[in-house]
């Protein structure tokens, strides 16, 4: 749900183009994340109970 992790993140990326007649091909970006807050319950659930400062991102899609 929204609202139980809050950070600021500093990104970057690109995108891959396969296809020049439809502008179709992959994104990929990375960058780091600051926590400003995480829910408890998150934190039990997911992180072993430890709320870490920061944290490295990676995300890749489809473009087009």
């Amino acid at each position: 749900g929204f609202g139980i992790i809050n950070g600021v993140a500093f990104e970057t990326g690109s995108k891959w183009i396969w296809n020049k007649n439809n502008n179709f091909g992959m994104l990929y970006q990375a960058g780091i994340i600051i926590f400003n807050y995480i829910d408890d319950t998150y934190a039990i659930d997911y992180l072993d109970g430890e709320k870490p400062a920061a944290s490295l991102i990676f995300g890749i899609g489809i473009c087009w």
